[in-house]
């Protein structure tokens, strides 16, 4: 079964530590949930959380160069269906946005195939390049900045763009059937610096021998996912 997204959804707070967003229509059992958030602190732990309490996985941050900001992001694979509410919470009521994915037919079992996050500076925003080892996935990218996020380069395809009080999260995806190196390039509206990430997510059923996997997660206290 191909990677296919089901829907999308953003959120943001200036000044609350539980930043809340519901998925327009039900979440599909046995979807991947996916978050890229924007913190607006270099040091805050953050927490995401939902209503049918899926365990989820972060992948790690990434500090904005200069600015003192950060993004992370985070996936939960194989969920709970039903109405869903997703909580970013941070320690210390820092504020934050982010935007959300729901896709279907991703592996129910380490999905994760691999992934890599930058900080660059501006209008052409490139992800890193990453390279798969599984030969049917679907490419998660995302920009965060303190501009617009306009629009991302063929093949890929913008599926979200939140504009939050002074920030911009965009999100775009590329479903792709062979194995090799993949990179996303956004256009922002100005100069400013941002982060990018990009990760890729193995279909269900597997198609292919999986040579590797990179599965990383951190728990600290109080439940809270953190940096490397």
């Amino acid at each position: 079964m191909a990677p296919a997204l089901v829907q999308t959804g953003s959120s943001s707070s200036n000044n609350s530590a539980s930043v809340p967003m519901t998925f327009g229509s039900n979440v599909t059992a046995g979807s991947m949930l996916f978050v890229a958030a924007w913190i607006r602190s270099a040091t805050a732990l953050v927490e995401i959380r939902d209503s049918l309490n899926n365990p989820w996985t972060c992948l790690g941050y990434q500090l904005e160069p200069g600015n003192g900001r950060r993004s992370a992001a985070w996936y939960a694979p194989n969920v709970a269906g039903g109405a869903t509410t997703l909580t970013c919470v941070t320690q210390g009521g820092v504020a934050s946005d982010f935007c959300a994915a729901e896709y279907s037919g991703i592996s129910s079992v380490s999905p994760l195939d691999t992934w890599a996050m930058q900080g660059t500076a501006g209008t052409s925003a490139l992800t890193p390049t990453i390279t798969t080892t599984v030969p049917n996935a679907a490419i998660l990218a995302w920009v965060v900045t303190f501009d617009s996020a306009s629009s991302v380069a063929s093949p890929f395809t913008m599926r979200a763009n939140g504009v939050f009080d002074f920030d911009s999260n965009g999100f775009a995806d590329q479903i792709v059937s062979a194995t090799g190196s993949y990179q996303a390039t956004f256009t922002t509206s100005g100069t400013g610096n941002v982060v990018t990430g990009i990760a890729a997510f193995a279909d269900s059923p597997v198609s292919g021998p999986r040579t590797s996997r990179r599965l990383i997660k951190k728990t600290y206290a109080a439940g809270f996912a953190g940096p490397f």
